[in-house]
């Protein structure tokens, strides 16, 4: 998941939401991440969606969005990942040289897991 928070700033939502940002560019993109992490999950068990996953939160927390295209797409999908095809998306629409990464939050308190991620224009985050 890639997370942005745009409220104006006479909103009085923005109280409610931490760390907005003004209102400017933003990009999202959501996918869950490896389905294998519980043999009683509805895809069964497999090692590979915490290797995947493991992979994916090292890369995003190096700000490193473009080392996740080498993860490949036969490891995403060992890993019942349906995450990595988005990813590839998001990087393909940020320019790398512009957006700063932030990787937020990593868990799999189910059978997959979710990753939350923020991406901002280098400007908006030289701000925050």
């Amino acid at each position: 998941m890639v997370h942005g928070c745009a409220v104006r700033p006479a909103d009085p939502r923005r109280r409610r939401c931490p760390g907005a940002r003004p209102p400017g560019r933003r990009a999202r993109a959501g996918g869950d991440h490896g389905h294998g992490h519980d043999a009683k999950g509805p895809y069964g068990y497999t090692p590979k969606s915490k290797e995947f996953d493991d992979a994916v939160v090292a890369h995003l927390g190096r700000d490193d969005l473009a080392a996740v295209a080498g993860l490949g797409s036969a490891f995403a999908r060992e890993a019942k990942a349906d995450s990595f095809w988005q990813m590839l998306l998001l990087h393909g629409a940020l320019d790398r040289d512009r957006w700063r990464g932030e990787l937020l939050s990593y868990e799999a308190p189910t059978y997959f897991g979710m990753i939350c991620a923020s991406y901002v224009p280098q400007e908006a985050a030289a701000l925050a």
